[in-house]
């Protein structure tokens, strides 16, 4: 029963007359404050981005509204984040799901004509957040080769703000530069400090504040053409 209704969601979806399906991907600027301050002071002893640069993608599905300028958007994304100051290496991981309400501004039906269809977009999320880092044994200051392997993960929640500027390339096919901005609150890395500062600190800088900034590409597919006067772009 429970496998006969999953087909019968998937097919409703899949020739729903006014839906599309979207991929994103691009990259990101990560600012985790909390944890570079340790990250300075134990690893480089200089001034160092800690983990600031990744990689996002995303896969949505859009159910329009009888109100033409809004939709749902439903949505499952990844990201990674990783940094490597020999010997020391360290990753930040996700997946999680969002639940994206976009409103459109402006579209194409506007008179005149304009090339594109812009788009603001609210996005809260909830993410499975994994933290790894693998810590070099030393002896008198020298690297044995070896490594101690630390790993944490929990749930996050996190909101968003993005802006779409889509393109319609064809009646079925459209291509969205997007930009955006997500917050994570009070993330923690448990025991990060203890680690890292080899116990002279004690879980001062566990929890950070962690802005991400996104940059990508969006392809949206139009999964059966709408009716006449329904809209097709978002």
């Amino acid at each position: 029963m429970k496998k006969l209704l999953a087909i019968w969601i998937i097919s409703w979806m899949f020739t729903c007359a006014n839906a599309q399906l979207g991929i994103t991907v691009g990259s990101t600027i990560n600012t985790p404050t909390q944890w570079q301050v340790v990250y300075e002071n134990f690893v480089t002893h200089r001034h160092a981005d800690f983990l600031r640069h990744g990689t996002a993608a995303t896969i949505d599905y859009t159910f329009f509204c009888r109100l033409k300028a809004w939709s749902f958007q439903p949505a499952a994304h990844v990201m990674l984040s990783t940094i490597t100051y020999y010997p020391h290496n360290f990753e930040r991981m996700g997946a999680g799901v969002q639940a994206n309400v976009t409103f459109r501004a402006f579209s194409k039906k506007e008179t005149p004509p304009l090339p594109f269809a812009l788009q603001f977009q609210f996005s809260p999320g909830l993410d499975f957040l994994s933290k790894k880092m693998d810590i070099p044994v030393e002896k008198d200051g020298q690297f044995l080769g070896e490594y101690r392997h630390y790993a944490d993960a929990d749930l996050v929640p996190s909101a968003g703000l993005n802006m779409l500027l889509e393109f319609e390339l064809t009646g079925l096919l459209s291509v969205a530069p997007v930009a955006g901005v997500r917050y994570f609150p009070n993330v923690e890395w448990k025991d990060f400090t203890t680690i890292l500062s080899e116990n002279t600190l004690t879980g001062t800088f566990d929890r950070t504040d962690w802005w991400q900034y996104f940059l990508g590409l969006r392809m949206g597919l139009q999964l059966k053409k709408c009716p006449q006067g329904a809209p097709h772009i978002r």
